[in-house]
């Protein structure tokens, strides 16, 4: 039996502001339109189940609260998604324009560390309470490059929370077991993991890893770094016009939620 979009989904997804009942007319078999792009129940069924297993295979069952979040994020996604289409030269752009900073360079202290010099670059959250990992690892595996700009402030790492959770890594530079998961762990897998002095971590890989320490090496991985983060700043622009109502339509009958976490802008830096 197929899934139906929820009133919890929403109750969870949209905040203060975010989204309304205005804005494009939302045919019957759709859950959402963002400007000329319609979001199909299909389609969100079908994302949704796929995102379901592939997070219940690293979590078990989901609570109420998970799965509520899980919603949440597919439909944050599509919308987002739909939001990119309608903009995607201007992400192109963003894109293009993307060079390595000397913040950047500043954050890499070259190749050291145990055996083989290798690098690469990662996104990670550093959590001391299993409950906010788990819920931060739903949103990272459905979301985009503005949903780890919008919760990396919640990261204990002090030296990526700033920069949407980036991190350009060495051998040796992370403890058992994640300096060996975050060589190889694919591009684009997110996990999570109980680190031995019982913090959790949810770690991306975003390039492939490097060997040598060639300075061309370091910035490429520096520019995929510089990438995410301009990116996820951009998305997070375009993400105002569906949290306020602009250009987005939802299925009738549904109301924004009084929850203002997922149209929040990131936390400033302290």
């Amino acid at each position: 039996m197929g899934l139906r979009v929820s009133a919890l989904a929403f109750v969870a997804f949209v905040a203060v502001g975010c989204g309304s009942s205005a804005g494009p007319h939302v045919p019957h078999d759709d859950v959402a339109v963002v400007g000329s792009v319609r979001i199909s129940q299909a389609s969100y069924d079908a994302l949704l189940a796929r995102f379901r297993a592939q997070v219940t295979r690293r979590l078990g069952a989901l609570s109420k609260g998970e799965s509520a979040t899980l919603e949440s994020a597919v439909m944050t996604r599509l919308v987002t998604d739909a939001e990119q289409t309608n903009r995607a030269a201007a992400r192109a752009g963003v894109e293009a324009r993307s060079h390595v900073e000397p913040a950047d360079r500043a954050s890499f202290v070259g190749f050291v560390g145990d055996g083989t010099p290798r690098a690469r670059e990662i996104r990670y959250l550093v959590l001391d309470r299993r409950d906010l990992a788990r819920a931060l690892y739903v949103r990272a595996v459905v979301g985009d490059d503005r949903t780890w700009c919008m919760i990396a402030h919640r990261s204990l790492d002090h030296g990526s929370r700033d920069r949407c959770g980036t991190s350009l890594i060495t051998n040796g530079m992370l403890e058992r077991p994640l300096n060996r998961l975050a060589f190889t762990t694919p591009i684009g897998t997110t996990i999570l993991v109980q680190a031995s002095n019982l913090y959790w971590v949810v770690l991306e890989p975003l390039s492939t890893v490097k060997t040598g320490g060639a300075d061309a090496q370091v910035d490429k991985l520096l520019l995929v770094q510089r990438r995410a983060i301009d990116v996820g700043v951009w998305e997070g622009r375009i993400a105002k016009r569906f949290c306020k109502g602009i250009n987005v339509g939802y299925r009738k009958g549904y109301e924004p939620d009084p929850n203002p976490a997922a149209c929040a802008p990131p936390a400033k830096k302290e």
